[in-house]
């Protein structure tokens, strides 16, 4: 693969990934909080009403998710014009379709969770049906489609940089992986273990651009996929 000159700001943009992996480990906090099956009758109501469970479901994934858009952009236009162009291409359009719809999930646990659960604290009881009927509606198909056009997104995009021949190709395989882990029905510590992918994944990948120098006729010279 031969790269073009790529501007300073989409390499410094990458660095937007292992960004977003930092910011979601903070929002595991948050994660433990929320039992499964019965949100409010499982969780820990107390810990969820608290300032500490907002800051760490907005900083952990509203904002980390957030901020991983950018990064995705910089790597698709960082990969674009390689041998991989229409394969990157679809990596970035599922991949920010499945952040998209991640955040419209987020904002019922960040701002709805902690209302509902005030109230039960209350004494509303109603509070858990009305969150548990949240929660078993439309937005377990939303939180299906997402997860797997996310998962779709980083697996085309971990083949893409295996492909790339100047990025480690074991980079791609860890935000490949971190993907399902992250969103999958697994436990807080397959989250732990995804949201450690994708910081070591991501800032594999964005340190490796920031040492390739674009103006090399052929940059797989500069830095062999490992």
């Amino acid at each position: 693969m031969t790269l073009r000159n790529t501007g300073g700001s989409v390499r410094l943009g990458m660095l937007a990934l292992p960004l977003a992996g930092l910011l979601a480990l903070a929002g595991l906090y948050g994660a433990s909080k929320l039992g499964s099956g019965g949100i409010l009758a499982t969780g820990d109501n107390q810990a969820i009403v608290s300032t500490g469970f907002f800051v760490s479901v907005f900083l952990g994934n509203v904002l980390a998710l957030t901020v991983l858009i950018f990064g995705v952009m910089a790597l698709y236009a960082f990969l674009a014009n390689g041998r991989s162009g229409a394969l990157v291409l679809a990596a970035m359009i599922l991949s920010t379709f499945g952040i998209s719809l991640m955040l419209s999930r987020l904002g019922v646990i960040a701002y709805v969770v902690p209302a509902l659960s005030r109230s039960y604290l209350h004494g509303n009881l109603e509070s858990i049906r009305i969150l548990d009927s949240v929660f078993a509606g439309p937005l377990v198909m939303v939180d299906t489609v997402s997860s797997v056009s996310y998962s779709a997104g980083f697996l085309l995009f971990g083949i893409a940089v295996w492909r790339s021949g100047i990025l480690p190709r074991w980079a791609g395989v860890l935000i490949a992986v971190h993907a399902p882990l992250i969103t999958g029905p697994f436990s807080v510590a397959g989250a732990v273990t995804g949201a450690l992918l994708a910081l070591v994944g991501g800032g594999w990948i964005a340190f490796s651009s920031l040492r390739i120098n674009p103006g090399h006729a052929d940059s797989a010279t500069v830095l062999r996929a490992r």
